[in-house]
């Protein structure tokens, strides 16, 4: 009775399965059907000791295309990501230290899109310490990723 109460008001569970991320769901309605639908899935990544939300955007079908490409490139390049980030920061700026060590220390925990027009993502970064409120975030687009600061 609960799911189809769920069904009604949510919208239909939907599961589409991408061969390397695993299986992204979302709820549709019959009558937007037609619309955009954002499609979400957790995903433990390699030597990562929590999973990470990954969230796309996509149609009734499923994510697009381009946005799985994406996450591909993210989940295949992450330690290249964290280095070119790195780069990024003169040696002496206070974040450099945390993203040296994020491996040890931080964990991605939400990719996100920004933009699917651009193919944008945040990449989202938290502290596995549970006392450390501080989270970095990062902007990835087209292979290139930027430092956008902590929240």
């Amino acid at each position: 009775m609960i799911e189809k109460l769920k069904d009604f008001f949510l919208g239909k569970k939907v599961r589409v399965t991408d061969q390397k991320i695993g299986t992204f769901t979302t709820r549709i309605r019959s009558s937007d059907s037609s619309g955009s639908h954002s499609w979400a899935t957790e995903l433990q990544l390699p030597r990562q000791k929590r999973t990470a939300l990954l969230i796309v955007e996509g149609n009734a079908r499923g994510p697009f295309p381009a946005q799985l490409d994406a996450i591909h490139q993210i989940m295949d390049n992450l330690d290249e990501i964290q280095e070119q980030l790195v780069g990024q920061l003169p040696t002496d700026h206070p974040e450099a230290g945390k993203l040296r060590a994020w491996q040890e220390k931080w964990y991605l925990q939400q990719i996100y899109p920004l933009d699917v027009d651009q193919n944008e993502f945040d990449l989202l970064f938290e502290a596995y310490d549970p006392e450390n409120p501080e989270v970095i975030s990062m902007v990835w687009a087209n292979g290139q990723c930027t430092w956008s600061g902590e929240s």
